[in-house]
């Protein structure tokens, strides 16, 4: 298995932005100078579901098994097997970063969940479109 790669641009509203808390529509448009990276590296060996997650710009590393199970990173990758019909994953590392600042409005946090759903999914072998991720 090779490893995996994926971006998510960041994202500002133009328009609307406290609109939306009513139900009303907003304009968004991607920033895509900003943006957050999953990279999934396969480990050979090791037991399936074995997920090493690191997010070092956070001081963050924890094993997905280990995970409450309402983390989003955990909820994120549940959902995914959940789509897929899959009761396991390869064992992994995903090492997680972004140029997206936190809690900025910019997206970072929806950025993160898309990037590493996108990775996810294609190591899994399954190519999605945008509307499916």
């Amino acid at each position: 298995m090779a490893t995996i790669f994926a971006t998510a641009p960041g994202k500002t509203i133009l328009f609307g932005e406290h609109a939306v808390v009513y139900g009303y529509p907003a304009i968004a448009v991607p920033v895509n100078e900003i943006q957050a990276k999953v990279k999934i590296f396969p480990v050979i060996g090791s037991s399936p579901d074995e997920i090493h997650f690191v997010a070092p710009q956070i001081q963050f590393e924890k094993q997905y098994k280990d995970m409450d199970f309402n983390h989003p990173l955990k909820i994120a990758l549940d959902e995914v097997k959940k789509y897929l019909s899959i009761s396991v994953y390869p064992a992994c590392k995903i090492h997680i970063s972004s140029s997206i600042p936190i809690s900025s409005g910019l997206g970072s946090s929806a950025a993160i969940s898309v990037a590493l759903i996108k990775a996810m999914l294609e190591y899994v072998g399954f190519q999605a479109s945008p509307s499916q991720i």
